[in-house]
């Protein structure tokens, strides 16, 4: 039985990485900015008719930034992480956000709102989250379907298919003012069709 793979950035990474990128952003000419780092792992089994049809697994990581210059805003993101293409990345988000209108309006929140923030653990990841494995998925799927068939009746059936997802994320927030957060989370959903 293969186990699963707990190998991922820990918030604290992921809120270092976002400090870094703020910092990076200023460099490049910003006057302030607010900086987002994610990363999701997801996971979809797909029974249908007695035989596994699909298995799908997506990561995704990905930085956004909202960028304030001269009075101006601007938003971009971007899923390309290396050093040198966030380095171009922050530049040409600084020189795009200059070329538009003035938005004297659109600034970062005052730092007055970040004081007394609550720190409560939300306990939106399942701690059982890293313990299911590729064969559990299966097997639920597996069994979904023997639910339907078994609980079909005299209903025509022409084929039965169903479906386990589960998905993880991670993201951290870092405004140039003081904010700072992080949080990460799970979900997973499951489906019959007849």
């Amino acid at each position: 039985m293969s186990q699963p793979s707990t190998a991922r950035p820990s918030l604290d990474t992921l809120l270092a990485q976002a400090h870094q990128a703020a910092e990076q952003v200023l460099a490049a000419g910003a006057d302030a900015a607010q900086v987002g780092v994610s990363r999701s792992r997801g996971v979809d089994v797909e029974w249908r008719d007695g035989r596994l049809e699909r298995v799908q697994e997506r990561t995704q990581r990905s930085l956004s930034v909202e960028v304030y210059v001269d009075g101006r805003f601007s938003a971009s993101s971007t899923n390309d992480l290396r050093p040198e293409a966030l380095k171009a990345f922050f530049a040409e988000a600084v020189a795009n956000t200059r070329m538009l209108e003035p938005d004297p309006h659109r600034q970062l929140p005052d730092p007055a709102c970040y004081a007394g923030r609550a720190d409560v653990d939300l306990e939106a990841l399942d701690p059982t989250y890293d313990a299911v494995t590729p064969e559990d998925r299966r097997a639920l799927a597996q069994q979904l379907e023997a639910q339907v068939r078994a609980h079909g009746g005299a209903l025509p059936i022409v084929s039965v298919a169903s479906g386990v997802s589960d998905t993880f994320g991670q993201s951290a927030r870092v405004h140039t003012n003081g904010f700072e957060g992080a949080r990460g989370g799970a979900g997973d959903a499951i489906n019959r069709l007849l």
